[in-house]
């Protein structure tokens, strides 16, 4: 058994964060956004299930977080991109994202040396 995201637009994989919301959040939706969207990377990067992100389109911010938490990921099609954005856009990442993709990165270079 095993679970898979896939997108529902030809050419996007999912878009990500709502941009309106995040420049000039409200401080009691924001914790609540940020507390929602942590708790669904937990569950799909903790889950017991091989998770599979099926990318066929672009791959900006949210999007990203939640095509790498998946154990496999498969992009597809032209020219995509896929990567955090949110920095250019003024947003600041979460710090525990950052903290597990530093740490991923870590493994990485120390297994190849």
């Amino acid at each position: 058994m095993s679970q898979s995201m896939m997108p529902s637009l030809p050419t996007v994989f999912t878009a990500g964060l709502d941009i309106k919301e995040m420049c000039k959040p409200k401080p009691d939706r924001i914790k609540a956004f940020w507390t929602a969207l942590q708790g669904v990377w937990l569950k799909l990067y903790g889950s017991s299930f091989p998770t599979v992100a099926a990318i066929n389109g672009h791959s900006p911010a949210g999007g990203c977080l939640l095509a790498v938490c998946c154990e496999y990921r498969v992009m597809v099609g032209p020219s995509y991109r896929i990567g955090p954005n949110e920095t250019q856009l003024g947003i600041v990442i979460p710090i525990w994202y950052v903290d597990f993709n530093l740490g991923k990165l870590y493994i990485l270079l120390n297994l190849l040396g």
